[in-house]
């Protein structure tokens, strides 16, 4: 059973792998960008307006 306990870790271990990464990303993602509310499109924070409709972006 040595091996079903380490594929078991193996799998473990991705998995934490992926959430953790995907967790970065999300808070990265919040910390970079302004979404439109209009269309809901990310936009860097420098932006004052939208760069697909061209709404004004409420900081």
């Amino acid at each position: 059973m040595k091996s079903f306990s380490d594929t078991l870790t193996t799998i473990a271990v991705l998995g934490g792998i992926l959430i953790l990464s995907a967790i970065v990303t999300r808070l990265f993602t919040r910390a970079m960008y302004y979404k439109c509310a209009a269309c809901r499109a990310l936009n860097a924070r420098r932006r004052s307006h939208c760069r697909v409709c061209g709404e004004r972006l409420n900081a």
